[in-house]
């Protein structure tokens, strides 16, 4: 082999490990979450027959003494939580979503309502006739994690929920 061709492997060697590592950043970015609330999206039940329905379970772990803020109650000069989900074209969404009753937040000078420890909002879904093997949903929450001495800045977290289907 020559220089050339040496140098040439060693390039596209170099730039495949670079497109890989890059590939991995994205996906664990996705995945791995930080700070005092973890999302998480699951469906129940698991496996459905096309045609079927389910419940799509998005759920807010948050840590003692944090909490965010209500999706549909005053929350002050705070960010209200929204999630909003993607569901493509197999998933029929029906009504909207069912919202866990918020708290008071009595420490507030305004009145103002959150959710502490954990938070589960719900939404149930058909399934099309035509779908098979399985169906992705990808849920955005949109939240502001506060404690009694500061609040984080407002994040967008993205999860995602997979439903098996089976004939």
């Amino acid at each position: 082999m020559t220089r050339a061709s040496l140098i040439s492997v060693a390039v596209l060697t170099a730039l495949i490990g670079w497109a890989a590592l890059a590939a991995d950043d994205k996906k664990e970015k996705e995945e791995k979450q930080s700070g005092p609330v973890k999302w998480t999206a699951t469906f129940e039940p698991k496996v459905v027959k096309p045609g079927g329905e389910a419940t799509l379970k998005v759920k807010a772990s948050i840590e003692s003494g944090w909490h965010i803020y209500a999706v549909d109650k005053p929350t002050g000069v705070s960010k209200k939580t929204a999630i909003k989900l993607a569901a493509g074209d197999k998933l029929t969404l029906e009504k909207g979503w069912t919202i866990p009753d918020p708290v008071r937040y009595e420490k507030a000078d305004e009145e103002t309502y959150v959710y502490l420890d954990d938070a589960t909002f719900t939404r149930k879904v058909k399934v099309s006739e035509s779908a098979d093997k399985s169906i992705e949903a990808t849920v955005t929450a949109e939240f502001m994690a506060c404690n009694e001495e500061m609040c984080l800045p407002p994040k967008k977290v993205v999860v995602k929920a997979t439903l098996k289907v089976e004939k």
